[in-house]
């Protein structure tokens, strides 16, 4: 039975790599959009909103808590047709399609694109929240890229360097799109375990380790700063 499935689908091998190529990446930008003009769900859109726009006159422990979604929020709001509930939609849900899109080209290197296509088709249909409120969004667009740049810092040996200090300085400023993103720093563990599994050298390990730490502190401390200058 395996080998007349197997049979079934190998007849369409050719298309693989056109529609990995063109139809799964277009797909994948333009999914998050369906349903974008169905209609709007105001239980906690229009307070994000207000806090976007009137950014000046938000609660100061709110404003640092999420700093970034509100900073960003507010630049959205300038954009052109930004300032309707549906334009403003329809860029938040560009965000998804964002996270998506880097995904798709950064995992391709590991599995086919067609899981890969099935895997993230399934995690949009999942994007549930109403999509202006940034501090979600922004939370899984930050942590996705931490996550994939400390995967190809893992893996990569000409640029380890580079993709660990990229996923340091990501993983940091998550911190400051929402405060209690903190936890996610923990994803740092990942290295630790991949160095027990590889058993390398404990030395060159801490070494890693350390660095990642002072990019993750780096991002925080550089994000805490522009807070206190914006609200100076």
């Amino acid at each position: 039975m395996l080998n007349n499935i197997r049979s079934f689908f190998y007849k369409y091998k050719k298309y693989q790599q056109p529609l990995e190529k063109y139809l799964f990446p277009v797909v994948l930008i333009l999914y998050p959009l369906i349903g974008v003009n169905a209609g709007v769900d105001i239980t906690d859109t229009t307070y994000s909103l207000a806090n976007y726009e009137f950014i000046g006159s938000i609660d100061p422990m709110w404003l640092l808590s999420t700093f970034i979604s509100n900073i960003a929020g507010n630049g959205i709001m300038k954009l052109p047709g930004a300032g309707t509930m549906l334009g403003f939609g329809i860029y938040c849900s560009l965000i998804i399609s964002i996270i998506a899109i880097i995904s798709y080209y950064s995992l391709k290197e590991y599995m086919p694109g067609w899981m890969i296509f099935i895997g993230l088709i399934i995690s949009e249909s999942l994007c549930w929240c109403p999509r202006v409120i940034l501090y979600n969004y922004l939370t899984y667009l930050f942590m996705t890229t931490g996550i994939l740049l400390l995967l190809k810092g893992i893996f990569s040996w000409k640029r380890q360097t580079f993709y660990l200090f990229c996923a340091g300085l990501v993983l940091g400023l998550n911190v400051m799109v929402r405060f209690p993103n903190v936890t996610e720093t923990a994803f740092i563990l990942i290295l630790w375990f991949y160095s027990f599994l590889t058993k390398e050298n404990l030395i060159q390990t801490v070494k890693k380790n350390y660095r990642l730490y002072m990019r993750i502190s780096c991002g925080i401390w550089n994000t805490i700063c522009c807070n206190f200058y914006y609200l100076w």
